[in-house]
C-alpha cells in the first residue's frame, strides 16, 4: 500500500506553531476531562442539598433566641458519620453561649459513656463536679459542658475536638478516652462495620460523609453491605459475635490509631488556648469477670481437651474453697493457654484469697488485657494515654491518673463494686471519687490568685447529691436500669452475675425502707425545692425533680419540671417525649398530640416518640392513625412486643379480625412465654364469641400465669358456655381460693352448681 507522504517543514516555523497548538489542545481536553467528573459532583452535591437530603455531620448546631443572642447546640445528627441512623448516639443536650462570656470558666468534658456518666447522666460525675468547683471556688463562674457520648471512641472524639478547637472557646479540656477503642466505630469488634481499618480509611471516610454525595453513597454502601435490620440499639448483646482473640492484629492496628488520634486531640486542645486535663481511665478488674474468653486457635485438639480438663478441675477446685489447689491447676492450664480470660480471673481470685494482692492485681489486669468482649480500657490504652501526657508535658496539660487512683478506694488495692456497677461505669461513690479526683486536678490549673481565694474543703458527698438531685427515687430508677443491663448478655453469662443481682435486689430493697417512712416524700421534695430554687438553669436537676416526681404519682408537677426544660433547651428530644407522655397521662390529648410531633420530627429514627403518638390517636379513637404509628414502631423494632400488640388491638377496633389475631399468633410465636399476648388473644376471641377458639388461649394463659385470678375467671365462663361444667367449677373454686373475695366467682360457682345439678343451663 502506497504510504502519504509527510508535509514538508517550512522553514519559516509554521509547523512547529502546528505542533504547539495541538499539544495545548490536548491539555485542554485533558483538563475538560478532567473538570466534568469534579463538575458533575459539584452538581450532584448541590441538587441533593436543594432536595433536603442528608444531614448536617457538624458537631454545633447555631440559634438565637427571640432576643438575638447566639449559642451553640448539640446536632443530634453528628454521629450519622459514624452509626446507622437508627443506631446513632447523641450527647447529654446542652446550650452555651458561641462566645464565652467574660469571667465564665468553660471545662469541656469528652469521652464516652463513664465520661458521660452513664446510666443516668444527671448524677454523674460531670454534673457532681460543676458542683465540687462552684462550692470550692465561689466568687468564679464555671461552665461545666459534658459531651460524652455512648458506644463513641477517639475516632468520633477527634472532630468533636476539632469543632471545639474552632469554636468552642474552652478554657479546659478534661479528656477521659478509651474504653471504646476496641467495640466503637472503626474499632477491631466493632458492631457498626469497618473493623480495624487503617487510620487513612477512617479519616478519607469520616471527610468524605461531610458531602451529601458522600452521605449517600455511604448510605448506599450500607445498604448492600449490610442491609439494616431495623432492630435499633441492641446495647452490649449487639456484640457478641465479634469476639476478638487477645493475639489477633487488628488490635495492633486500633492501639496504634488510638495513640494518634489521642495526641491530635491534645494538639487541638492546646493549640486552642485551653489547658487540657489527661485522665487515665479506670475500670472494674476485681468484680467484673471477662465478658469473653477464647482458646488460641494455634492449640491441637489435644491441647485443647487437656485444657479443658485443667480448667473445670481448677473452678471445681475454686469452687470447694481450695484456694491453693485451684491456684495449681490455673497455672498447669496457663503453661497451655496463658491468653485464656477467664482462667487468669479465676487464678486472681484465688490469689486474692491468699491475700497476696500484688500478684493478684496482675492476674486481674491479664484477664481484662485478655478479654474477647474488650469494653474496658486495658495495659496498652492506659499506657498510651500516659505516652502522649508525656509527650506534652507542659503548663497546658496536666495528667490525671484515675486509674491508680481509684483503685486507692479499695481495700485491696484493685478497683472493684466499691465504685462500678459493672465493667466500666461508676455507681453513686465512684461518680463522687471520679468527680472529686477531676476536680483536685482541675483546681491545680486554675490561676494562682483564683486558688488563693478557695474554700478549705471540698463539697461533702452527701452535699454534692442533694445538689445534683440525687434522691432515693433516683437511686431506684438507676438501680433498676442496671438491673436490666446485667440481665442480658454479655453480662448475664459471668459467673458471677448472680452475687451482682443479689447486690443489687438488697441495695433495691434498702432503698424501698427508707423511702417507706411517712415523712420521706416531703423531705424529698423539700430538698429538691430549695435546689432548684438555688440553680433553676441547672436542666439536668430538673430532670432529676421529674424523675422523682412521676415516681411519687405527681404528673402535674413533673410536666412543670420537664417543660420548664424544654423552654430552655428546645432541642431537648427526652423533655419533650416527657411533655408529650406526661399531657396524655393527664388527657390533654391535643397538646400531647403536638409535643409529641415535634419530638417525632427531632428524632425520627428512634421509636419512643412514634409509640406514644399511637397511644395519643389510640385514646382518641383515631385508629387508623394509632395503627399507622404503631406499624412504623414496628419496622424501626420488629421485636418491640408493646407496639406489635397495640398493632393488633388496632387491627382489632378497625374490623380487621384475621390480621390481628394473625399478629397476635405472630407475636405468641416470637415469645411463647408472654402470659399477656395469650390472654389478649382469648379476649379477643371472647368478645366475638367465639367460645371455641377462646378456651385454648384462656388455658395458655392460665399455664403461664396460674395464680391470675382474672384470667382463671373468664376461661370458668368459656368453659361454662360449652357446658364443660366441671371444669368451671374447678376454675371457679380456684379463683376463690386465690382470691377470697371475688364476688363474681362465687356467683358463678352458685350458678354453675345449679345448672350441673339440674343436668341443664
Amino acid at each position: 500500500m502506497k504510504q502519504r507522504a509527510k508535509p514538508a517543514i517550512r522553514q519559516n516555523g509554521s509547523q512547529k506553531n502546528g505542533t504547539e497548538l495541538s499539544i495545548g489542545r490536548k491539555w485542554l481536553f485533558r483538563l475538560v476531562a478532567m473538570s466534568l467528573p469534579l463538575l458533575l459532583l459539584v452538581v450532584i452535591e448541590l441538587v441533593l442539598r436543594l432536595a433536603g437530603y442528608g444531614y448536617d455531620p457538624g458537631f454545633f448546631k447555631s440559634q438565637r433566641d427571640d432576643a438575638g443572642n447566639q449559642y451553640l447546640i448539640n446536632n443530634d445528627a453528628f454521629t450519622f458519620r459514624f452509626f446507622p441512623p437508627e443506631l446513632a448516639r447523641c450527647p447529654t443536650p446542652f446550650k452555651m453561649d458561641a462566645v464565652k462570656k467574660p469571667g465564665v470558666r468553660r471545662i469541656f468534658i469528652l469521652g464516652e459513656s463513664a465520661a458521660m456518666g452513664d446510666p443516668q447522666p444527671s448524677v454523674g460525675p460531670g454534673h457532681i463536679l460543676e458542683v465540687l468547683l462552684r462550692e470550692k471556688f465561689p466568687d468564679e463562674k464555671f461552665e461545666v459542658i459534658n459531651l460524652g457520648i455512648t458506644a463513641i471512641n477517639s475516632h468520633v472524639i477527634l472532630p468533636i475536638a476539632q469543632e471545639i478547637a474552632a469554636r468552642g472557646h474552652g478554657d479546659i479540656w478534661l479528656l477521659y478516652i478509651g474504653n471504646n477503642e476496641m467495640v466503637g466505630p472503626f474499632g477491631a469488634a466493632t458492631a457498626f462495620g469497618n473493623k480495624a481499618a487503617p487510620l487513612p480509611i477512617v479519616k478519607l471516610n469520616v471527610a468524605v460523609q461531610q458531602t451529601r454525595v458522600g452521605q449517600a453513597a455511604v448510605d448506599v454502601l450500607r445498604w448492600f453491605v449490610s442491609k439494616p435490620t431495623g432492630s435499633g440499639w441492641g446495647g452490649m448483646e449487639m456484640f457478641l459475635k465479634n469476639q476478638l482473640p487477645p493475639n489477633d492484629p487488628k488490635r495492633d492496628t486500633v492501639y496504634s490509631s488510638f495513640e494518634k488520634n489521642l495526641a491530635d486531640i491534645v494538639e487541638a486542645g492546646i493549640n486552642s488556648g485551653a489547658k487540657v486535663l489527661l485522665c487515665s481511665v479506670a475500670v472494674n478488674l476485681r468484680d467484673c469477670p471477662p465478658l469473653g474468653s477464647l482458646l488460641s486457635d494455634q492449640l491441637t485438639a489435644n491441647q485443647r481437651q487437656l485444657f479443658g480438663t485443667i480448667f473445670t478441675n481448677g473452678v471445681a477446685q475454686q469452687d470447694a474453697n481450695a484456694s491453693q489447689a485451684a491456684m495449681n491447676l490455673f497455672a498447669s492450664g496457663a503453661q497451655v493457654d496463658s491468653d485464656f480470660a477467664e482462667l487468669q480471673f479465676r487464678w486472681a481470685q484465688c490469689l486474692l484469697q491468699t491475700t497476696n494482692h500484688a500478684a493478684a492485681r496482675e492476674r486481674f489486669q491479664r484477664a481484662c488485657d485478655a478479654d474477647a468482649l474488650p469494653f474496658r480500657a486495658d495495659t496498652r490504652i492506659n499506657n498510651s494515654i500516659r505516652s502522649v501526657g508525656k509527650w506534652w508535658s507542659g503548663e497546658n496539660i496536666l495528667l490525671c491518673d484515675a486509674e491508680a487512683n481509684m483503685s486507692l478506694a479499695a481495700n485491696d488495692g484493685i478497683a472493684g463494686k466499691e465504685s462500678f456497677f459493672e465493667h466500666v461505669h461508676f455507681n453513686f461513690d465512684g461518680n463522687y471519687r471520679l468527680a472529686k479526683l477531676w476536680a483536685d486536678h482541675v483546681a491545680k490549673m486554675m490561676p494562682e490568685k483564683t486558688q488563693l481565694k478557695a474554700t478549705a474543703e471540698w463539697a461533702s458527698q452527701d452535699f454534692c447529691e442533694r445538689a445534683v438531685g440525687l434522691s432515693d427515687w433516683n437511686r431506684m430508677s438507676v438501680v433498676s436500669v442496671v438491673s436490666g443491663r446485667i440481665q442480658k448478655p454479655p453480662l448475664s453469662g459471668q459467673f458471677t452475675n448472680p452475687r451482682r443481682i443479689q447486690m443489687l435486689q438488697n441495695q433495691w430493697s434498702e432503698i424501698a425502707q427508707r423511702i417507706s417512712q411517712s415523712n420521706a416524700v416531703p423531705l424529698a421534695r423539700a430538698k429538691f425545692a430549695a435546689a432548684v430554687e438555688r440553680s433553676p438553669e441547672d436542666h439536668l436537676l430538673r430532670e432529676n425533680f421529674g424523675v422523682f416526681l412521676k415516681s411519687i404519682g405527681d404528673k402535674s408537677a413533673a410536666l412543670v419540671q420537664y417543660q420548664k426544660i424544654t423552654e430552655s433547651l428546645p432541642h431537648d428530644f427526652y423533655a419533650r417525649l416527657q411533655v408529650g407522655h406526661l399531657l396524655g397521662e393527664l388527657g390533654r390529648w391535643k397538646e400531647a398530640r403536638a409535643q409529641l410531633e415535634i419530638a417525632a420530627t427531632q428524632r425520627p429514627s428512634l421509636p419512643d416518640a412514634w409509640f406514644e403518638l399511637g397511644v395519643v390517636h389510640a385514646a382518641t379513637s383515631n385508629y387508623v392513625a394509632a395503627l399507622e404509628h404503631f406499624q412504623k414502631v414496628g419496622r424501626l423494632q420488629p421485636a418491640d412486643i408493646s407496639s406489635r400488640t397495640y398493632t393488633a388491638r388496632m387491627l382489632w377496633r378497625l374490623n380487621r379480625k384475621e390480621e390481628a389475631v394473625r399478629e397476635y399468633r405472630s407475636l405468641i410465636e416470637l415469645n411463647p412465654t408472654r402470659w399477656e399476648t395469650h390472654l389478649e388473644l382469648a379476649e379477643l376471641f371472647a368478645t366475638a364469641n367465639e367460645t371455641t377458639n377462646a378456651i385454648p388461649a384462656y388455658q395458655a394463659a392460665v399455664k403461664l400465669n396460674p395464680r391470675h385470678p382474672g384470667i382463671r375467671l373468664n376461661l370458668g365462663v368459656m368453659l361454662a358456655r360449652q357446658n364443660h361444667l366441671e371444669d368451671a367449677i374447678e376454675q371457679f373454686q380456684t379463683v376463690i381460693e386465690l382470691s377470697p373475695t371475688n364476688t363474681a366467682a362465687s356467683q358463678y360457682l352458685r350458678e354453675v352448681s345449679v345448672w350441673r345439678k339440674r343436668g341443664t343451663r
